[in-house]
Formats: C-alpha cells, structure tokens, sequence
C-alpha cells in the first residue's frame, strides 16, 4: 500500500468512492453510510470486538493478525478550577452536556463509555503510550 496523506476526511472517502484510492482507515460515522448504501465495502474493523454499530464487519484480529487492537479515542485535558468557564465561554454549553449529549457513542473495545474517571484514563494513557512507544522505536519512526 501506498500512504496518502489528506487535510481531512471527506477528501479521502470523495476518493475512495470515486476508485482513484483503494481503501481507506477512517471512522465508522464516515463510512458506515456509505457502507449501508452499498456505494463501499467494509473490510474489517480495527477494535478488539466487531463493531455493535456493523457487527457484520470482521475485525483484523479475525482476519488473521491477532491481538490487532487499535481504538480511537479523545481526551479533553484542562487545569481542574477553569474547566467549566472555558467550556462555557468556547461553545456555550458545558463540557457535562457534550459529554451526555455523546453518551451513547461508548468506545467499543470495551473502555468505559463516553467518560472515564481519572484513574481508567491515566491506565488508558499508561497503556497506550507504552504500546505506541514501542511501535515507533521498533520502527525507528522519526519526526522530519
């Protein structure tokens, strides 16, 4: 495979659906529609356990590259006392109503839902820093 960089996603799925790239990683809510509407394929799916969102789709692990298990995750960092004053002065809302807004959008490798306590997410950060510490010393990955 060839790495093809784009500033986005839609540029990329415009492609894929258009044939000039063959396949494409990206976040099931960018993709499933299209999926549903048999304009692509899903291949596989990149988490421990097949999506409940396409539990059609298999995932790589099953594929034949066992314990393949890589998530998307985001984390909102801020000092403790100011958090609710930025959040309310950059959108208007508070951070507790994206958060329950989203609830229903729990990681599916089985982390916790759409919020986590301190310690799950320094064990998450712990884990994932460590694993992808790993990968790139193995593969001598350095920053042009």
């Amino acid at each position: 495979m060839v790495h093809v960089p784009y500033k986005g996603g839609p540029p990329g799925v415009n492609d894929v659906l258009g044939g000039r790239v063959g396949v494409m990683l990206a976040p099931r809510r960018r993709l499933l529609p299209h999926i549903r509407s048999g304009k692509l394929r899903g291949i596989a799916t990149t988490g421990a356990r097949r999506s409940v969102y396409a539990p059609e789709i298999p995932t790589i692990a099953e594929s034949g590259f066992a314990d393949f298990d890589v998530v998307i995750w985001n984390a909102l960092f801020a000092p403790r006392r100011p958090l609710a004053r930025c959040s309310r002065s950059c959108t208007g809302r508070s951070i507790e109503f994206w958060l329950k807004r989203h609830e229903g959008n729990a990681l599916e490798a089985g982390r916790g839902g759409a919020t986590m306590t301190d310690a799950a997410l320094r064990e998450l950060l712990r884990t994932e820093y460590e694993r992808w510490g790993r990968v790139i010393r193995e593969a001598k990955i350095k920053v042009d």
